[in-house]
């Protein structure tokens, strides 16, 4: 993160300094700040469409505010990299309310381009359309139509039965472990083979083959045993005191369980790193019953699920509000539309981490009077100060100063800070401020010329 970096991500940065910028050797950490920017003016569109150097192309493959028509010319590049690039689409977790899907004719030369790594990312990618991925799932390559098995839900019966009946072995079992639940018949044979342990913990087994993992020396084994919900209730008992404080977690997790013997298991919920909702709690977010239930749970890994529900009532979403666990409070700020205005404020106050721009930008958020934070003794509450559509530019200028990193970049990107002191922050001994000095809209558009000036001498070359 540098300087050129702030300045290609500056709203205000002008069309002919973001050519200027389109120097890959100079722009190398830039680049992406340039070529994922939600809204570049069309000559920069084309020019990083025809740029001469593949780098680029392939950085804005990957661009999640574009249209689908504009994407898809990428789909006949000549390299294979930036065709890849595009196959494999933008992070899904930071993009999926964004993005468009490609046009059909992208879709059309991607499901038969002539590099298997195209059409494997292709399989991949969460936003391929069911047609596209039964085209795939017919693919002459073995690994593409292997690769394309976890889309196992989105395709037809006929081509799921063209995948069980697979010439290739390798595609078969990977067909068969995504078919076993509604094709039983299946199962022992999946157990029977060397990838067994992939299903283990979700899996109906054998008793002789749930003993073996649940009373195995490894407590990997037990861990996968203890997340069976078909596991007999004597086992259970016994991975509930088990030596492991993973096993004991997972097991505490169990749906199964009453509050009672839950609370009777020794376990650290703070152990548990895998992405909630539990499965279980959110095939019942439509349980309203269930919900209260699960939300007035001790346990507050299944507090955190309820929390995830989009649409959970008034009654509810107050009441995990004001829950003791902070990121209880911070999912709920995540995925609630209707997040209260006092939470959005607590979460950010308590450290939101990468959600905290999108909470701050709600149109619920409480900016109004965050300037009484000015003089807080604490650095969180001073760079709230900037959120303020009301805060003065002296007290803007004033927290500029501030001995905190954080707040000084929070200043530093906002034009109500005077000019002179924009520029001084360009020159900060952190690269973060110096960043966000760069990209405050109210930079100069002189100074930005400067500075693109100053990197092309530095790269031995006046752009």
């Amino acid at each position: 993160m540098n300087i050129l970096s702030g300045l290609a991500a500056n709203p205000a940065l002008p069309t002919s300094l973001m050519l200027r910028m389109l120097q890959p050797t100079a722009m190398a950490d830039a680049l992406p700040y340039l070529a994922w920017r939600s809204h570049l003016p069309e000559q920069v569109v084309e020019a990083f469409i025809g740029h001469r150097d593949a780098t680029v192309r392939e950085c804005f493959a990957v661009n999640p505010h574009v249209s689908a028509e504009t994407r898809s010319k990428l789909a006949r590049d000549p390299v294979l990299r930036v065709r890849r690039a595009l196959a494999a689409g933008p992070e899904w977790r930071r993009f999926q309310r964004r993005t468009t899907p490609l046009t059909d004719a992208a879709y059309g030369l991607l499901t038969h381009d002539p590099c298997i790594e195209v059409r494997c990312e292709l399989a991949r990618n969460w936003q391929t359309p069911a047609p596209v991925l039964t085209v795939l799932a017919a693919d002459p390559e073995p690994e593409v139509r292997r690769t394309m098995c976890p889309g196992w839900d989105r395709l037809p019966e006929h081509a799921k039965a063209a995948l069980l009946d697979d010439v290739d072995p390798s595609v078969r079992r990977a067909a068969w472990l995504r078919a076993y639940r509604e094709r039983p018949e299946l199962l022992d044979a999946i157990l029977a083979g060397d990838d067994a342990a992939q299903i283990v913990g979700e899996a109906p087994l054998p008793r002789a083959m749930a003993e073996s993992y649940a009373r195995s020396d490894d407590p990997g084994h037990r861990h996968l045993a203890a997340g069976n919900p078909h596991l007999d209730r004597d086992l259970v008992e016994e991975l509930s005191a088990d030596p492991d404080p993973r096993v004991r977690l997972m097991i505490s997790l169990r749906p199964e369980l009453t509050e009672a013997k839950r609370s009777a298991i020794a376990y650290d919920p703070e152990l548990y790193q895998v992405h909630v909702p539990l499965s279980w709690i959110r095939d019942r977010f439509t349980d309203a019953s269930a919900m209260v239930h699960y939300a007035r749970s001790a346990h507050v890994v299944l507090r955190r699920s309820v929390a995830c529900n989009p649409d959970l009532g008034p009654d509810l979403v107050e009441r995990l509000a004001h829950d003791d666990d902070p990121a209880v409070r911070l999912l709920l700020a995540e995925h609630h539309p209707d997040a209260p205005a006092a939470l959005l404020l607590r979460v950010v106050m308590d450290d939101a981490g990468y959600s905290e721009g999108e909470l701050t930008g709600r149109p619920r958020f409480p900016g109004a009077g965050l300037a009484r934070f000015a003089d807080s003794p604490h650095s969180r509450e001073r760079r709230l100060v900037v959120l303020d559509p009301q805060a003065s530019a002296d007290v803007i200028e004033r927290l500029s100063h501030d001995e905190e990193r954080r707040v000084r970049m929070a200043m530093a990107r906002d034009p109500r800070l005077p000019v002179p002191r924009i520029l001084a922050l360009l020159r900060d001994s952190d690269d973060q401020v110096a960043f966000s000095a760069a990209a405050n809209p109210a930079l100069p558009a002189g100074a930005m010329a400067q500075l693109v000036q100053t990197a092309g001498e530095t790269e031995g070359r006046l752009w």
